[in-house]
Order: structure tokens, then sequence, then C-alpha cells
């Protein structure tokens, strides 16, 4: 299979995540006093307010050097184009290049101890992997899939959170998506030193389920299962999936990226030949077949 790049915007931004792009820096940042600005932060957290901490954290961004404000600035500044899709791809990459600036740093000072940092910066490398297209970005591939692991390892079983959910859960997440989405053609594997597994996605998206059961996990399994069930002619994976994100449509919608998740649901029922490209920021296209 050859992924070609991004093929189109995986949804129109709904009217609940609509703002002014103009929106004026918040006055009340606490920029100097490290305690009340991660509380600012995470008082704000969630798709609907990431304007307001954008606006405020940006300017900021660069000098940033405490690990805690580091992976929150990050998650901001990736958060932020997570709502405005429409912005010009080479906006969201210094964006993202900017995340991936702070949360390296971020991993250098203080990994062990605040791994929210090896999250953020394989999110960070990811989401310029989207904007680019996954083949001109595949040597990144290992290092993303080596912050996840990474990060995983230590949490594993511990009480770290991120929000109200265990950062572990975070991790298998991402993995399951990252397994999916890297092309598993030998020839990835010499480039990058890793390639993708559809069942290894399965499994990561099985426990992120069990951990976090929320439309978005519940989203990543089904086309997890689609696709798996497509490339290997597993009918019943692919009927599990599809069963799966119908049982998104009926799950209660707890904030504005839950009414997403639910309109990528119905995209990919009507049409399942998008599971193995599906992102939430950018579908990716994909062949059948390695470039030769």
């Amino acid at each position: 299979m050859r992924v070609r790049g991004a093929l189109v915007p995986l949804v129109l931004v709904v009217p609940l995540l609509q703002a002014q792009e103009s929106a004026p820096a918040s006055e009340g940042y606490p920029v100097h006093d490290e305690a009340a600005a991660v509380a600012w932060v995470d008082a704000r957290l969630g798709y609907g307010k990431y304007d307001e901490i954008y606006h405020a954290v940006k300017g900021h961004a660069e000098a940033e050097e405490r690990p805690e404000l580091q992976w929150r600035v990050a998650r901001a500044l990736i958060g932020y184009f997570e709502v405005h899709r429409e912005t010009p791809d080479a906006e969201k990459l210094k964006a993202y290049t900017q995340a991936e600036e702070l949360v390296r740093k971020c991993v250098a000072r203080a990994g062990q101890t605040v791994p929210h940092c090896y999250l953020y910066l394989g999110i960070a490398l990811g989401r310029q992997g989207t904007v680019r297209g996954i083949m001109k970005s595949v040597r990144l591939a290992k290092e993303v899939e080596q912050s996840w692991l990474t990060g995983l390892n230590i949490t594993r079983g511990k009480p770290f959170k991120l929000d109200e959910d265990l950062l572990e859960a975070h991790f298998h997440y991402v993995l399951g998506i990252f397994y999916r989405i890297v092309p598993d053609w030998w020839i990835v594997k010499v480039v990058a030193g890793t390639r993708g597994d559809k069942k290894k996605s399965i499994e990561f998206h099985r426990q992120s389920v069990r951990l976090r059961p929320d439309t978005s996990t519940f989203t990543e399994l089904g086309v997890s299962l689609i696709c798996h069930g497509q490339k290997k002619d597993a009918p019943d994976d692919a009927a599990e999936g599809l069963r799966t994100l119908e049982k998104v449509l009926t799950m209660p919608e707890k904030s504005a990226i839950d009414a997403i998740d639910k309109r990528n649901c119905r995209l990919v029922l009507a049409n399942p030949k998008l599971a193995c490209g599906y992102s939430r920021d950018k579908f990716q296209e994909i062949d059948d077949k390695p470039p030769r």
C-alpha cells in the first residue's frame, strides 16, 4: 500500500468549536508563578477553550523552561489546530515544531518524573507527519514509537494522570493509532526501524477502551478492527468494527470533540475503506501496494 498524503479534511469544524481567529491573548495568565500558571491552564483545558489558552501562552512558549508547563503549552499548541483545521498547513507545522522543541527539552530534563512529555513528543511528531503525509515523515516513525513505548513503560500501573484519566490509557491509545496508520511494508522497517501492525493496533486499543471508555477510544478501536478485517481478510473483525462505530453513535456527548468523533464514525460507516487512513486531523489516502 502507498500513502499519498493528505486526502481530505477530517471534518468540517462544527459550530460549537468555531472561534474568532483574532481572539486577544488573555491578560490573566500568571506566567511568572508556576503553580498558578499550571492551575490556570488546567482550569481551561478542553477543546472548547484552546483558543484562550493558545493566545495566552504562545508568546511565552519559546522561553518556557518548566517541565510541567512545557507539556501543557505543547498540548495547547497542538490542540488549537485540531479545532482550527482550516488553518494553512505551514502555520500548523510551525506550531507543531514549536511543540516538539518544548517537549524535547522537557524529556531531557524530567522525562522520568513528567512522562506526559513523552506523550506530547510523539504527538507533535505525528501531527507533523499527518500534515506532510506519512511517507514524507516515515523516518520519524521509530522515534514516535520509542517515545510512546517509553512513556507506557514509565506509567504502566502507576497513578500518573492526564485530566481525569490514567496517563497509561493515553499511551495505549496513541500506540494503537501508530500501529494502524504506519505502513506495514518491509521497506518501512528498513528505512524507519519499525513498521505498522494492524493486529497490535487492535490489542492496544482494547486496553485503551478498558482504561478510558469514551467516544474517541471506541472510534479508534472500531477503525482498527475494520482496517484489519479489510487487509487480512478477517470479516469477523470488520463486522465487530462496524458495530463498535455504531455503538459510538449511541454514546452521550460530553464535549464538543465527541460530536466530531460521531461525525467521523458516520463517515467511516458510509465508506469503510476510509478506516485504515483515518486520523482525527486528516485522513490519509492509502493504496494497496508499496512503492517500487
